[in-house]
């Protein structure tokens, strides 16, 4: 196999910001609005006199009853009231104010989603929150896809904040292209375990590979991590310097990608492999690109057909044709 130059980027990842030293009052904290709620039991008074000694004994022994039956039920509240603070997540009041939105109506001047916003089409989705610290470590957003960890995002929270309220901020974006589509969340994890979380819905593509592309390698966009065609090019002239081919992949996980060139020319058919890569993120910009020396030993792209075809773990999950000529 001729050798190629492998490469492969990741869908990119906003800084988290933490502005601490604020001059300004803390918001108040929100209470959380699920609460527990328990019944009491009543207690009755028997106001008639029987004047019986037996009877008074029974009384009594009816009221302790009572109140064993009383101390069994604040007993299990309690533990009820224990059990709904583990599955809500201690201190999860810690973090108000979640919210997501896309690049319409992101305020990038106050770094803040306005509102929750629903159903937009977006190149990054952003997550903002008010996060009260109460002590040192490590604070982590984590962005999912359909219940799926897209990626994770992670600052240290300094001493100088602590026992303050302060914003938050976090992104995840493919480019100028569209992230997929699906049910959104962000979840947001301080030191001591609590969390707060939102979500949203992406109208955007929702197979396996989308938004496939073919370009000259020139005509690239590229910002941090991610790399892909700035436009689509269906035919390429045959003295095409470099060819680049992009994407994006979603589910991708922790999964092998790889990104084959298929072609079928007059001189000769075949597949060559153009990039590998186990994937840090569930949502991949996906970029690979050819030399025709590389591929075919020829100084020129011969004319014919050209794919390039995703595969992950070994399965092909989507592919883009273009023409040479």
């Amino acid at each position: 196999m001729r050798a190629t130059t492998r490469r492969l980027t990741a869908a990119a990842a906003g800084l988290l910001i933490l502005l601490g030293g604020c001059s300004q009052e803390a918001p108040d904290v929100t209470e959380p609005t699920d609460t527990v709620t328990t019944e009491s039991v009543s207690e009755t008074t028997d106001t008639q006199d029987t004047g019986s000694e037996d009877t008074e004994s029974t009384s009594e022994d009816e009221d302790t009853e009572s109140e064993d039956t009383r101390s069994t039920s604040e007993d299990e509240d309690d533990a009820a009231t224990s059990t709904e603070a583990e599955e809500t997540g201690a201190g999860s009041d810690l973090i108000t104010e979640v919210a997501m939105c896309g690049d319409d109506t992101y305020d990038g001047a106050a770094d803040l989603c306005p509102e929750m916003s629903a159903d937009f089409t977006t190149s990054s989705v952003h997550c903002t929150a008010q996060v009260q610290i109460e002590v040192e470590g490590a604070l982590d957003v984590r962005f999912h896809r359909d219940g799926g960890l897209v990626q994770s995002i992670g600052a240290e929270i300094p001493a100088q904040v602590v026992g303050q309220q302060v914003p938050i901020f976090a992104d995840t974006n493919v480019g100028e292209l569209e992230l997929p589509g699906g049910t959104w969340g962000c979840e947001v994890v301080l030191p001591d375990g609590s969390t707060g979380t939102g979500e949203t819905t992406v109208a955007g593509p929702t197979e396996p590979f989308s938004q496939g592309r073919a370009c000259d390698n020139s005509d690239l966009f590229t910002e941090g991590p991610v790399t892909h065609c700035a436009s689509d090019s269906p035919t390429l002239p045959s003295s095409t310097p470099e060819i680049g081919c992009s994407g994006v992949l979603s589910d991708s996980l922790d999964a092998e990608v790889e990104v084959w060139a298929e072609f079928d020319t007059e001189q000769a058919s075949g597949e060559e492999l153009l990039g590998t890569l186990l994937s840090p993120a569930g949502v991949l910009v996906v970029h690979g690109h050819m030399t025709a020396q590389a591929l075919l030993g020829e100084p020129e792209f011969p004319s014919g057909s050209y794919s390039c075809r995703v595969m992950v773990d070994g399965e092909e999950v989507g592919s883009h044709d273009f023409e040479v000529n």
